[in-house]
């Protein structure tokens, strides 16, 4: 083992760093989206519901698809009452949850 050290030590030190940062990723996990309930009020479509949610992570495009999967809302199609799941996460510089937006 010394002999390998002392005739490879970058290759060592190489495959080394290779193995701490690829521990270091697998640790870094994307924490689960938080969802709240919220009831449709009238005039509201996944679109500007999606509006009010957005945040850096999941922009409003991605949301609308988020809502619709989650919703299992086929066509899109809400009506005034209707309740929906969305994601409630807290943006990290504020602290304040997206949905209070």
């Amino acid at each position: 083992m010394k002999k390998l050290c002392k005739k490879y030590p970058y290759t060592l030190l190489f495959l080394l760093s290779i193995i701490v940062f690829s521990l270091i990723s697998l640790h870094k996990t994307e924490e689960p989206i938080k969802q709240t309930t919220v009831t449709v009020a009238e005039g509201d479509t996944v679109w500007t519901i999606a509006q009010r949610f957005k945040t850096d992570k999941l922009p409003q495009e991605k949301l609308v698809g988020w809502i619709q999967e989650h919703n299992k809302l086929e066509n899109g199609m809400i009506r005034a009452g209707d309740k929906l799941i969305v994601p409630s996460t807290i943006k990290e510089d504020t602290g304040v949850l997206a949905s209070d937006f």
